[in-house]
């Protein structure tokens, strides 16, 4: 298939193996500064291209924006792929602007992903950290284990839609103006 071809078919052009290149499947605003992109893969390029591989939580993939650059960014899910960005620089605004449609071009995923072993998981997170929390309850509870989320933001404004199906989620604010005030540890230690 000729890149002409591609570009009408999928809405941009592939990148002879370096690039992997996603559709955005939806956009989901989490709160006034942060986006998940969720992608709409081409699995046939994935097979051509390379080995499939499946992303595990602590991954991370390279995404590239022509003209701007590449950025790392933590996964924060795999069935489909999805990225959770925080709009603090030229490149994340850029990639949050983006919408259902738009092209995205990514390598990866890279690092050593995990599986948690247990029953009772207790994850915790703050800020941008909390993001890639979705993706790891999802895969615990995939496991039959009992997940308690704890997340904090600086307000309720900041706080990004972490709620997992069967997971526990305890909230913290800086402020107080959601949950507990004060910092996601402190609600670690009242448990």
């Amino acid at each position: 298939m000729k890149n002409k071809q591609i570009a009408e078919w999928f809405g941009c052009v592939e990148m002879n193996g370096v690039y992997k290149v996603a559709k955005i499947a939806t956009a989901i605003v989490e709160n006034e500064s942060t986006k998940t992109l969720v992608f709409a893969e081409n699995r046939k390029q994935e097979t051509e291209n390379s080995e499939p591989k499946t992303p595990y939580p602590g991954q991370f993939i390279m995404v590239w924006l022509p003209g701007i650059g590449e950025k790392p960014f933590s996964l924060s899910g795999n069935a489909p792929l999805a990225i959770t960005v925080a709009g603090v620089g030229e490149f994340s605004k850029k990639l949050i602007s983006l919408k259902k449609g738009n092209c995205v071009y990514y390598r990866g995923p890279f690092g050593k992903g995990f599986v948690l072993k247990g029953r009772n998981i207790l994850l915790i997170g703050g800020g941008y950290g909390a993001a890639p929390l979705r993706f790891l309850a999802k895969m615990a509870l995939a496991k039959k284990a009992n997940v308690t989320m704890i997340v904090g933001a600086r307000n309720k404004s900041l706080l990004q839609k972490t709620k997992v199906k069967g997971a526990e989620l305890l909230v913290a604010t800086g402020d107080g103006s959601e949950g507990a005030k004060g910092f996601a540890t402190d609600v670690m230690a009242a448990l």
